[in-house]
């Protein structure tokens, strides 16, 4: 990454919270080919889309491993100056727990903290679960070797992520 996709980033945050949270958030979503969590297992009715927990759901493969069955994944969006906490990713965890996914992938503007990053590191190690972190910046460079061996709708997710957007940026003009 460089330092023009994080000049790009830094713009971004500018922005107002509730342009992050519900233009941002949603359009990262929807590059993803994502769908909302409408639903929770076992719980009362969402209380809008500031709850912290499943942003997106996607059906993916994880090419890093040996199974090539499609997997349902959960996806947090976090377009924050702060950094992703333990708390956050917490959360995160439960709610993936609740809705049995076992796949979840973090898309955050600013890194893991650093309890979080323990706690990253201390769930994959574990075999459970897999969790990737991806960084707006990475997504921006297109540096492949930053973004984790996912499959969507059989596309590398670098790939996919590259195309809409750039589908997006031609039919705003």
């Amino acid at each position: 990454m460089g330092a023009l996709e994080e000049c790009l980033v830094q713009e971004l945050l500018n922005t107002s919270p509730a342009y992050k949270r519900d233009v941002m958030e949603n359009k990262i979503r929807n590059l993803l080919g994502a769908l909302p969590l409408l639903e929770v297992t076992g719980l009362s009715a969402r209380r809008g889309m500031a709850d912290g927990g499943i942003d997106g759901v996607i059906n993916i493969i994880d090419s890093n491993n040996n199974n090539k069955n499609e997997e349902r994944a959960a996806i947090n969006i976090k377009v924050r100056k702060s950094n992703f906490t333990r708390e956050q990713l917490g959360g995160f965890l439960l709610d993936m727990d609740r809705e049995s996914i076992n796949i979840g992938i973090i898309i955050t503007a600013a890194h893991l903290s650093p309890d979080a990053h323990t706690e990253y590191i201390r769930k994959n190690s574990e075999g459970d679960m897999t969790l990737f972190h991806i960084r707006l910046s990475d997504l921006l460079s297109g540096e492949v070797s930053n973004l984790p061996n996912i499959l969507i709708n059989g596309t590398p997710i670098d790939i996919l992520l590259t195309h809409n957007l750039k589908n997006c940026i031609e039919n705003k003009e």
